[in-house]
């Protein structure tokens, strides 16, 4: 009786079937139809009825350069994680619509797997293809492609969404690409719930489109799930605010980057978490943790550039339009190249005990809190720094439960949210030369409602910090004994910035 009702799981199919029949042949789906309860499709999102044209296979010079692909490619070389050995999935368009044209010569060295039946190429998914593989992909290096229509995928082929069955084990899946929304919201819960449960067990990452139109809402998926990576646009023309369920008003998008609509932004950012995760492989130690979908997303938001103006919501981690700021690969990789830091606890500790420091100005944790347990780092600025980019992620953890049913001897699986409240604050020490004579927070981040904490701080003076993440009790919600969690930092230097302003514009423009 906790499964999705067969009405609704209907809905989600027919909204599908008929936002594919309403563009017709060689037209977009991604994130366009905008469907309201009566599944009536309308031109395009928001109120300003905005297309979205198709574009070229494969990202533009301009993109490469925006997200920092190309001075990536300069510091590595040939060493440059470019997705290799990440098997990626895609999913788009209808029940015969929905792959990828493999015929085109750019993916002559990509095999895509057709996983919800026969289907003819879909330009719409050709498109977006483009933008993360084969030859001039961002992600190059991935040469298998699971392709999903949205509907199988919410259903049999993957979540199981209308079963009692859980979602699918075992799929060697690592990074998805999700260029299409939908609208509907009955029985979107089991939907969310599904998807949070994937990434958190399974360890997948899953980048998804907000909609377009600078009017539009934050839609109900697959944006408005905990754990995915949300991606909207550098130009701001995409959704930006509040989710409208299931945790009502979180902030989204996590991210944005460059493509004009969210349908190419959002293969740039499943790109770049391939690359991270090839990245993760590579470390000897912490390959495991850096390969957390936690970890992904902290150096992806972590990474990210901001403009000159970009500002967090009143009393929220991340801006309303903007996110985290525009995705950066070079700055996320030159995060997740070093190796894990450990965080100790507090609890326990003295006065007099020295917590370890620091040391690198880009770098990654994973770790975990009981409630009320804090951990602690520092960070010894010897001269002015900034900017100084603190990202800290966790995920909502779902337990699936088995649970048995009257008058019938199959039971159905049961997916419970489990939800932890953790805060981020940096205090200043005393210090000669320093900015606090005594403990003093110089910044904090504090949401109640988001399962992200950033703190942003354009210059940090010189001084001592101490970098603290605490657990606090989250009443009238199930909680977890533990939570996992992930912090990443990029500390810049400001003449950095300032040649970076004078030779371009840092690849943060709107």
């Amino acid at each position: 009786m906790f499964s999705l009702p067969r009405p609704a799981i209907i809905s989600l199919v027919l909204l599908v079937l008929v936002g594919m029949a309403a563009w017709g042949p060689g037209a977009v789906f991604g994130q366009q139809g905008r469907v309201d309860n009566r599944v009536r499709p309308v031109p395009g999102p928001g109120a300003g009825g905005e297309s979205e044209p198709l574009r070229p296979a494969g990202p533009r010079a301009t993109t490469v350069q925006a997200i920092g692909l190309d001075k990536a490619r300069f510091r590595l070389g040939r060493d440059l994680p470019v997705g290799r050995d990440i098997i990626a999935g895609h999913v788009e368009g209808g029940a015969t619509q929905y792959l990828p044209d493999g015929r085109k010569p750019v993916f002559d060295y990509v095999r895509f797997v057709p996983r919800s039946g026969p289907a003819t190429p879909f330009d719409h998914a050709t498109a977006t293809a483009g933008v993360i593989y084969g030859r001039g992909g961002l992600a190059p290096g991935i040469r298998i492609v699971h392709c999903f229509s949205s509907m199988a995928w919410i259903g049999e082929a993957y979540l199981r969404v209308g079963t009692d069955e859980p979602p699918l084990e075992d799929d060697p899946i690592r990074v998805f690409s999700h260029s299409w929304i939908t609208q509907e919201t009955r029985g979107i819960e089991q939907v969310l719930r599904r998807v949070d449960y994937q990434i958190d067990t399974r360890d997948v990452v899953m980048a998804v489109g907000v909609n377009n139109g600078p009017d539009s809402e934050i839609p109900p998926a697959l944006a408005s799930a905990y754990n995915v990576i949300a991606v909207g646009t550098t130009n701001g023309r995409s959704s930006g605010g509040r989710t409208p369920v299931d945790g009502i008003g979180r902030c989204k998008p996590d991210l944005v980057a460059p493509g004009g609509q969210t349908s190419f932004a959002t293969p740039a950012v499943a790109a770049a978490a391939a690359s991270l995760l090839e990245a993760a492989d590579r470390l000897e130690a912490d390959g495991e943790a850096g390969g957390r979908s936690e970890v992904v997303k902290a150096v992806l938001m972590a990474g990210a550039t901001k403009s000159l103006d970009w500002r967090a919501q009143p009393g929220r981690p991340l801006a309303e339009r903007f996110g985290a700021g525009t995705l950066n690969i070079d700055n996320a990789l030159k995060i997740m190249q070093n190796p894990r830091l450990a965080l100790p606890s507090l609890e326990g500790a003295g006065e007099d005990d020295e917590l370890p420091r620091i040391r690198r100005r880009y770098g990654w944790a994973f770790e975990s809190l009981a409630t009320g347990e804090t951990r602690s780092i520092t960070i010894k600025a010897n001269r002015l720094l900034g900017p100084v980019s603190l990202m800290l992620v966790w995920n909502r953890q779902i337990k699936g439960e088995v649970i048995g049913r009257p008058f019938t001897p199959k039971p159905v699986w049961l997916p419970r949210p489990l939800l932890s409240n953790l805060d981020m604050r940096l205090v200043a020490l005393p210090d000669e030369g320093g900015v606090a004579a005594e403990p003093t927070v110089f910044a904090e981040s504090r949401s109640r409602l988001d399962n992200v904490e950033h703190l942003y701080i354009h210059a940090l003076p010189p001084g001592v910090y101490r970098l603290e993440i605490t657990r606090r009790p989250f009443p009238l919600t199930y909680e977890p004994e533990l939570q996992d969690y992930a912090l990443a930092w990029r500390i810049e230097l400001p003449e950095e910035q300032a040649d970076e302003a004078a030779g371009d514009s840092g690849g943060a423009s709107r």
